[in-house]
């Protein structure tokens, strides 16, 4: 969703800065729970219990987004946080130990070392809140990127892996095969790369960095032939009945 050029700071705070303004993020989070989703699930054919329902968000986003999945735990289920700004008012903290947890979510905090030098303190400043409150380890994932900056690239590299773990991975479930039991290598690949870990036969789908599909097919021998490649970086996503991988991978 597009951001209102010059509202942006007052859409996507839910409290004022001294300094910066803004604070009218309230009305904005109601309109995305109580007329967007519903003007599109009346729309679409979409799937629109909670348990499918996310929201995520960049920077000023991430704060928003954190925000409303907070305030509307019956709608979403799912939240991406990528490099939230919760700098901009502490009250944002009390917001979330106010609300509690009302059921079960998943939380994903991305933060890159080469963005500001209080973010990776203000991630774990609201995990210590989430998990005072109710929230499990297991509901929880942060992932922190030494040299990810403050950027459009990257919180766009490292979508796939929110994506997956978001809604593909259940952490909860006791059926789950961690993808941490599931190894990909040679990385740097040669002519194939190989599965261990995985016996039954796997889809595939073979993006480029700008998140173009190259290459998709079957894979019944625990490889896949990238001869075809050039030299370069790549995401292999592959899904078996019980197994799931999503994984960078260099040619």
């Amino acid at each position: 969703i597009d951001n209102g050029g010059s509202l942006r700071i007052d859409e996507y705070t839910p409290y004022a800065n001294p300094e910066y303004g803004g604070g009218d993020g309230d009305a904005y989070a109601d309109f995305i729970a109580n007329t967007l989703k519903p003007a599109i699930d009346q729309e679409y054919r979409t799937l629109p219990e909670r348990e499918h329902t996310g929201i995520m968000g960049s920077s000023l986003g991430g704060l928003i987004s954190f925000y409303t999945g907070m305030k509307y735990q019956d709608v979403f289920s799912k939240v991406g946080i990528f490099s939230p700004s919760f700098w901009f008012n502490d009250a944002i903290y009390d917001y979330a130990d106010e609300m509690g947890k009302q059921a079960d979510m998943k939380f994903y905090f991305l933060a890159g070392g080469q963005e500001s030098s209080g973010l990776e303190a203000d991630v774990e400043n609201m995990i210590a809140t989430l998990e005072a409150n109710g929230f499990q380890e297991e509901e929880i994932n942060f992932l922190f990127v030494p040299n990810g900056q403050h950027s459009e690239w990257f919180w766009a590299q490292e979508y796939p892996d929110a994506f997956d773990w978001l809604y593909l991975f259940n952490p909860l479930s006791s059926g789950s095969i961690p993808k941490e039991e599931i190894e990909l290598y040679p990385n740097p690949s040669g002519d194939y790369i190989h599965f261990s870990g995985i016996a039954d036969p796997v889809s595939f789908s073979i993006y480029n960095s700008n998140g173009r599909e190259l290459h998709s097919g079957l894979s019944s021998e625990g490889k896949i032939d990238v001869r075809n490649l050039p030299t370069g970086m790549y995401y292999l996503h592959a899904q078996g009945s019980r197994h799931i991988i999503s994984e960078k991978f260099i040619k």
